[in-house]
């Protein structure tokens, strides 16, 4: 995910939310990705949310407004 936002370089990002910030990116393969950066505050203070449940779940939703999600990493930072 970092490779593919050059950091998360501010030049790549495409949107900004309450939940966190949307970079544009390009995996190895040359597909363009949108990854978001959920602002880590809403994680911690959230710990029993249950995120990968979420993500999970949500990797699994077929709507025309949802992209599909191709992984998630918990990693800190």
């Amino acid at each position: 995910i970092d490779v593919a936002t050059n950091g998360f370089n501010h030049r790549r990002i495409i949107g900004k939310g309450r939940l966190g910030t949307v970079y544009a990116g390009k995996l190895e393969n040359e597909d363009v990705v949108a990854v978001k950066r959920i602002h880590p505050v809403l994680v911690l203070s959230n710990a029993g949310f249950g995120f990968s449940s979420v993500m999970k779940w949500l990797s699994l939703a077929q709507h025309p407004n949802v992209v599909p999600i191709i992984g998630f990493s918990e990693a800190p930072g």
